[in-house]
């Protein structure tokens, strides 16, 4: 087998998640039923992810550099920390307030 055969192996790295003290408040306020399918989004979708954009979308305007994912009518706003491959979570709330000033 010569080197020309060896394929490069690539790693998968696999991200986690954290949720900020104020996002978890927020989720209080919202009830324990939506808090329940937040933690299972983030569970199923981020915990263990490859790459957590494909679930997501990029945020522009005041918030660029941010990332939001929708669980029906609530919205998760994270910032992703490349150098520690961890998605924070610095907001939830339902659509129409989240992105408020």
């Amino acid at each position: 087998m010569g080197l020309g055969s060896i394929r490069p192996r690539r790693l998968s790295v696999s991200w986690a998640y954290s949720v900020e003290e104020s996002a978890l408040r927020e989720l209080r306020d919202l009830g324990p039923s939506v808090a329940a399918e937040v933690f299972a989004y983030l569970d199923a979708r981020i915990s263990g992810s490859v790459d957590p954009r494909q679930f997501g979308k990029p945020l522009r305007g005041p918030l660029k550099g941010f990332w939001r994912y929708r669980v029906h009518d609530c919205r998760i706003l994270c910032r992703l920390e490349q150098g520690i491959l961890t998605v924070v979570v610095i907001s939830v709330g339902h659509r129409s307030k989240v992105y408020g000033d």
